[in-house]
């Protein structure tokens, strides 16, 4: 199952995280009873603050350093795993070196999946360029778009020119981390926020975008065929449905209730 954490506006860091134990440690430990791992993406969730500004962080997992405590805040629990995406380290300025260090400082255990979203920060808005002429320039009081937030634009391999990330090196490094160990591997999932796609509002375009994405990882990912590089089906796993205990479920929602409550 994947989720969002997000964060309360009110809260400093510790006490987001200390929210977070106490209404995900129910969650996972509910998910754990029924062999179910919950994920959470990287993404810094930039502008999502109830509060409207527009570079605000507002998810815990969106750097490494709070990943590692939300593991702590919920006492470690297994089932907590992580979709890191590149395009959010390279959106805060990390850099190709940089993202490829924090995707390897991970535990293989932890990942569930890597997402394909690449982001171009060639832009003069972007937070990195604003920060290396001098400062962060004053946002706008209104935003000009959906995505008009740090002001990456979001990309994908193989369309429209794509972004910054070096996707041969990101995936040799992730290798590792998504070999399951039996000769398979977990997803390597392409999420469309394209600039000339999905934000076009085009289906066909969109559709176009994805198409130009799989045929540009396909070396990348597959072996090689006599069809070309072809995902290996044999790979495919089946979903099993597991058995919900009515009463197990409404123990883990009050719980989750109260604490939300904060009590």
């Amino acid at each position: 199952v994947g989720t969002f954490a997000g964060m309360d506006a009110t809260l400093d860091y510790d006490g987001n995280l200390e929210k977070f134990g106490a209404v995900f440690g129910p969650v996972l430990s509910y998910a754990a009873a029924l062999g179910i791992d919950v994920s959470f993406e990287n993404c810094q969730m930039e502008g999502w603050m109830a509060t409207g500004q527009r570079d605000s962080l507002c998810n815990l997992a969106g750097t490494y350093q709070l990943r590692s405590m939300m593991v702590d805040a919920v006492g470690g629990a297994e089932n907590l795993l992580w979709i890191p995406d590149p395009s959010h380290g390279l959106a805060q300025g990390d850099g190709v070196q940089g993202v490829l260090r924090a995707l390897l400082m991970e535990t293989p255990s932890r990942i569930r999946a890597l997402h394909i979203k690449d982001t171009d920060n060639n832009n003069p808005e972007a937070l990195h360029v604003r920060a290396m002429r001098g400062g962060f320039a004053p946002p706008a009081s209104q935003r000009a778009h959906e995505w008009d937030v740090y002001g990456g634009r979001p990309t994908l391999i193989g369309f429209g020119g794509g972004g910054d990330m070096d996707w041969t090196e990101y995936l040799r490094g992730g290798a590792t981390l998504l070999a399951r160990g039996d000769g398979s591997y977990k997803p390597v999932i392409v999420e469309n926020e394209d600039v000339w796609s999905k934000q076009t509002g085009n289906p066909a375009a969109t559709w176009q975008a994805n198409h130009a994405a799989h045929l540009n990882l396909a070396p990348l990912c597959y072996p090689l065929t006599d069809q070309g590089y072809q995902f290996n089906h044999t790979q495919r796993q089946v979903l099993q449905t597991p058995s919900v205990s009515e009463g197990m479920l409404l123990k883990t929602h009050a719980s989750v209730v109260r604490a939300y409550a904060g009590k």
